[in-house]
């Protein structure tokens, strides 16, 4: 399955918002009377520092660098829900001019009263993000943390994140995410999201005031995006041997679009990734008083002193262990 995102001429990789936000007037509409940036300028700042810290994670990724893995994630997983949160700041811009939000109120909540932008634009969305936004809120508003398990090869590093909690908090399964595949899918969430604001903007323009949001003629440097989109092409296939049969993204650029399509993880990645050997550290926090933790299931068995990976057939194979 492919989902195309069509790119405004002139404007590169930049999802077309971009150049919608770059046609509206720099005293029209309402964000000066809410104390707010352009809407183009709180778009670009926030998708900078997203691409920035996107793009840090994957060039330590290329070069096998895990030191920092926890935090640089960690980083990733704030920048894209404050990304996503400045799109409510975006639609704010656009709105009458009413008795602004108060300081401690959500603007998604403030819009919900008033107008239906927000709340087709959550609709659309919530879905696409209902699991990356279980982690982030478990690691925002608890003790429980993101740790990591990741498997080597004599070239290469599969991370994978899971959530490490205290056995009585124990809610379900524990599944590990590798990062590669992670990556890949907020990728696609971000002209994903982009997108949709385009389109609920675009309706509310037209509803609210007449006004229709052309796309800009002008150039617009791509810079952030050109860097995301070679950050992400650094990512390789090396996933989990449990996600085999799961779904990752693969992006190309087809002409004026961007094109995301959804793979099917084969058992090939066994004889691409494992089938040389591998090694796995897991580093798991020990609180002291505690220390019943779960570990997650990654797609390995151990039988006695060996390792195996049960292929769709069910038969046992044995995987070479190394130390890289």
């Amino acid at each position: 399955m492919e989902t195309k995102f069509t790119l405004a001429r002139n404007s590169g990789l930049n999802p077309s918002i971009v150049a919608s936000l770059k046609t509206v007037p720099v005293d029209g509409f309402s964000y000066q009377y809410y104390k707010l940036r352009h809407p183009g300028a709180i778009y670009n700042l926030m998708s900078s520092k997203l691409v920035d810290s996107i793009s840090m994670l994957c060039k330590d990724l290329n070069e096998r660098k895990v030191e920092n893995i926890k935090s640089k994630f960690r980083l990733v997983l704030y920048d894209f829900f404050q990304f996503y949160e400045s799109f409510y700041e975006i639609m704010l811009c656009f709105c009458g001019q009413h008795k602004a939000p108060k300081d401690n109120e959500p603007i998604h909540s403030w819009l919900k009263n008033r107008y239906n932008v927000g709340e087709d634009f959550y609709k659309y969305t919530s879905n696409y993000l209902q699991k990356l936004r279980m982690y982030y809120n478990e690691i925002k508003h608890s003790s429980n943390e993101v740790q990591f398990m990741i498997f080597k090869n004599s070239l290469q590093i599969c991370p994978a994140y899971f959530l490490d909690m205290p056995k009585n908090a124990y809610q379900g399964p524990v599944e590990p995410v590798s990062l590669n595949r992670e990556l890949k899918a907020i990728y696609f969430l971000i002209y994903m999201m982009s997108d949709k604001l385009n389109d609920v903007l675009s309706t509310h323009l037209e509803t609210i005031y007449g006004f229709q949001l052309l796309l800009s003629k002008e150039h617009i440097s791509d810079d952030a995006f050109q860097k995301l989109n070679n950050s992400i092409n650094l990512l390789t296939d090396f996933y989990l041997l449990s996600e085999i049969g799961m779904s990752a993204f693969k992006s190309r650029i087809d002409d004026d679009n961007i094109v995301f399509a959804k793979t099917t993880i084969t058992e090939d990645l066994f004889d691409d990734y494992y089938g040389d050997g591998f090694n796995l550290e897991m580093k798991v926090t020990h609180n002291g008083y505690d220390n019943s933790y779960f570990v997650p299931s990654c797609g390995i068995e151990q039988i006695k002193s060996s390792f195996y990976y049960k292929n769709g057939n069910g038969v046992l194979r044995e995987l070479k262990v190394i130390e890289c």
